[in-house]
């Protein structure tokens, strides 16, 4: 499901787990930062691409696909909060894909409120 914060997708946030081969947006950049060892997809790790002529993104780690839980969504999702309000980002969309064994709605739930608690306060 995407979801949108704000008035548009100012930064498109993609969560990755850890082992990821390709994507299907902005694979040219993540097969750069995996080749360079600059993002690997650990649990919370962060790389933000912000750039007023390309698009602006925000890869978001969450660790190994078998060891992902609510919790582990909430912790990286916190942190994504906690950057985006670090570089003043008001608009963001984010499209949380369905993980294993995990309740679809629960995931949803929690990714969205972790960011909104943080943007709360700003």
């Amino acid at each position: 499901m995407e979801f949108i914060l704000g008035k548009d997708g100012e930064v498109r946030i993609i969560p990755i787990v850890k082992g990821t081969e390709s994507l299907k947006q902005e694979d040219e950049l993540y097969s750069y930062l995996k080749k360079k060892n600059l993002f690997e997809g650990n649990l919370s790790e962060i790389y933000l691409q912000l750039n007023p002529k390309e698009e602006n993104v925000l890869f978001l780690g969450l660790g190994e696909e078998e060891e992902l839980n609510i919790d582990h969504l909430r912790k990286a999702f916190h942190n994504v909060g906690k950057k985006i309000m670090e570089f003043k980002i008001k608009n963001v969309s984010i499209l949380i894909p369905k993980f294993g064994n995990l309740c679809y709605k629960k995931n949803h739930s929690s990714c969205s409120r972790r960011i909104t608690s943080i943007r709360i306060c700003f």
